[in-house]
């Protein structure tokens, strides 16, 4: 299975389905299930991100209260990576989901991978990350 390692709070908003669009600067022919990857990386500005609208009310409402909560070297969970598109088509079809915009780099010459069908793990599972796209084994998927 492949997979994408995200920094906290991304990775938490990709699975609970606040964010259906991570953007990269690099595109990818893959499409299929994909894992999420909580980098232990979590930067002092990322996690005030989480004290701030609307970071702040989507994790609470996925019951993370605090940015202690988010758990990093682990794969969270699973999402199904749909489409990849340049994000001047994506802005096209989003003109006002404020969420999604506040979520992501939609900066020109980036690219958008449309994410669906979120899944998190009962029992996030430690691993270690990597750049890109990376392989885990199938018995990674298995805990839904």
């Amino acid at each position: 299975m492949k997979c994408l390692s995200l920094m906290h709070p991304w990775a938490a908003l990709v699975l609970l389905g606040a964010k259906r669009y991570e953007t990269r600067d690099w595109q990818t022919p893959y499409r299929g299930p994909l894992a999420i990857h909580a980098s232990r990386k979590f930067p002092e500005i990322a996690r005030s991100l989480c004290l701030q609208e609307p970071f702040r009310s989507v994790l609470r409402d996925g019951g993370f209260k605090q940015s202690a909560d988010l758990r990093g070297g682990v794969i969270l969970g699973t999402v199904e990576l749909t489409d990849c598109q340049p994000v001047r088509e994506v802005l096209a079809q989003l003109p006002s989901d404020a969420l999604e915009l506040a979520f992501g780099d939609f900066r020109a010459g980036r690219w958008a991978w449309q994410l669906a069908r979120p899944v998190f793990f009962s029992k996030p599972l430690p691993y270690l990350g990597r750049l890109g796209l990376f392989d885990v084994p199938a018995v990674w998927s298995a805990n839904s």
